[in-house]
């Protein structure tokens, strides 16, 4: 993986690779695996998968690990990312540190606006942040962003039933009506 990100493209390279004529993804998960990976396939993954499915049923998130063995993964990222009409981002320090998430994270933020998100005239995003760390360290751009604020519950030693497991999934849940949201107002496929 460390020499892997050595080579993490540019915005402009992880842009859509593939053409199709529709999104395959409602959802495209961006994380840092360097600090949460544990965290995220343990307690939130599973959480955020479940509430989805309950909001909108049928709809399909993108996730970096379930792509098949043998394909070029930095293509298949960006076909992913091209292809997901949002991008939720799991905010750390580490998460801005990283070539792929930043260059994950430029392309949707260039998305939004070649389509005019994020404006006074249409306040809807395409990027959904939750932040996981404290984010007194994001740069000044991610700060203006309003982030789900899951700090407190971005720990690998969570415990399941605990009250602490269950405000996070309160939280994601009570997330999941601004996801549907964004999700119904995506642009078309272009």
């Amino acid at each position: 993986m460390i020499i892997l990100l050595a080579i993490a493209p540019s915005a402009a390279e992880l842009s859509i690779n593939k053409m199709s004529d529709t999104y395959e993804y409602d959802v495209f998960l961006s994380y840092s695996r360097k600090w949460c990976a544990t965290w995220f396939y343990k307690k939130f993954l599973p959480i955020f998968e479940n509430e989805l499915e309950a909001c909108m049923p049928g709809a399909k998130i993108f996730i970096d690990t379930r792509m098949e063995t043998g394909v070029s993964w930095p293509s298949e990222l960006a076909s992913g990312l091209a292809k997901s009409k949002i991008l939720v981002g799991l905010w750390c320090r580490p998460y801005f540190e990283s070539p792929w998430c930043k260059a994950e994270l430029s392309v949707m933020y260039a998305r939004e606006q070649l389509f005019g998100y994020g404006t006074q005239e249409n306040a809807h995003r395409l990027i959904l942040p939750a932040s996981i760390h404290d984010g007194d360290k994001f740069p000044v751009e991610a700060k203006v962003n309003q982030q789900v604020q899951l700090q407190a519950y971005s720990l690998a030693n969570l415990v399941e039933g605990s009250k602490n497991m269950f405000d996070m999934e309160c939280i994601i849940r009570s997330w999941m009506n601004t996801i549907e949201a964004a999700i119904n107002t995506a642009p078309s496929y272009d």
